[in-house]
């Protein structure tokens, strides 16, 4: 690839924030000559570790990180940039509001007054300068709506978390996931509330929250594939059995196997594991009466594998060395 089909590359202040500090060097020098080179077309791996002087599973290995992060794509060993692909937003740091300024948004505005006067409903107190700061940034600097706010109130007051810090970390997930519909934010307390939780438990990890790429393969289970959670759940702990730790790539292996082969509950698996040790069982059966009948020993020495003796050949000899000593 010649330099004049390159093209210039800038990367978002958000974007650098949120990978620049724990992503290797090789990986952004991937994601930037990808970048330099879509939409105009496709780059297969070895051309890419080819330009970059880097093995091809090394280039490899950093286009699938991006693609777990939403970033690129692989497909039949050629990269490429999803088209109008925008980074997810990233929100650092709330800003700072007055409490001038926050009175005369909501004298000024009778839905941020609704807004506050919800929050303090659901939150059960007066609200302070702080936690009326928080409410607002969620619909003024998050930009949720009013109703999406409702449905995290409500979510968070029936856990017991009451704490504006901790519906702020909430609500900021909710915004750099992109929700902003209350369809969208019933479906995310679904998963994470209950769904998530369980797949967690059945992996072994029932202690701590799931990362980004976990919650990917979760979704795509769950959402895309439309997999039933009991046949998720068993998977997992197929998962666990078989490596003896979280290996989400394993369990997605065995759910992607499963739904080629048509299987949606349990019970399927059940019927497929009987049929294959009926099969293993058959053929078992079958090698063994294709192999010869032993003969029974007449006593226990028998029992002794029995040598072969050329008796003939063994004369033979006995004659020679005699006539030698002769």
């Amino acid at each position: 690839m010649s330099k004049q089909h390159w093209s210039s590359v800038s990367v978002s202040g958000s974007f650098l924030e949120r990978y620049l500090p724990h992503t290797p060097p090789v990986y952004w020098a991937v994601y930037l000559l990808l970048k330099s080179v879509s939409p105009q077309k496709k780059l297969p791996v070895a051309e890419a570790a080819q330009l970059l002087g880097q093995p091809a599973q090394t280039v490899l290995e950093a286009a699938l990180f991006w693609q777990k992060e939403g970033v690129l794509q692989v497909e039949d060993g050629e990269l490429y940039l999803p088209l109008m692909q925008t980074p997810a937003p990233h929100f650092s740091a709330r800003p700072h509001y007055e409490p001038q300024e926050l009175s005369m948004y909501a004298a000024k505005n009778e839905e941020i007054r609704r807004l506050f006067a919800m929050a303090q409903s659901y939150l059960g107190r007066y609200l302070s300068h702080n936690d009326l700061s928080v409410i607002f940034s969620l619909r003024h600097w998050l930009e949720l709506p009013v109703d999406v706010i409702e449905v995290l109130l409500r979510h968070c007051t029936e856990q017991n978390h009451r704490s504006c810090r901790y519906i702020e970390a909430v609500a900021i997930d909710w915004a750099e996931s992109g929700i902003f519909t209350v369809e969208a934010a019933e479906e995310r307390l679904r998963l994470t509330g209950g769904d998530f939780k369980k797949i967690m438990a059945a992996f072994g990890q029932s202690g701590r929250q799931p990362v980004a790429s976990e919650e990917k393969y979760m979704k795509q289970w769950l959402l895309e594939m439309e997999m039933p959670l009991p046949l998720v759940l068993l998977a997992c702990e197929k998962t666990v059995e078989a490596t003896g730790k979280a290996a989400f790539a394993y369990a997605d292996k065995i759910l992607q196997n499963w739904e080629k082969a048509g299987i949606q509950t349990v019970e399927d698996v059940k019927k497929e594991q009987q049929a294959f040790a009926q099969k293993q069982k058959e053929q078992a059966a079958s090698a063994e009466k294709k192999q010869p009948a032993k003969k029974p020993s007449a006593n226990a020495f028998g029992t002794y594998a029995q040598r072969k003796y050329d008796y003939a050949a063994f004369e033979q000899q006995q004659q020679a060395r005699l006539k030698g000593e002769n």
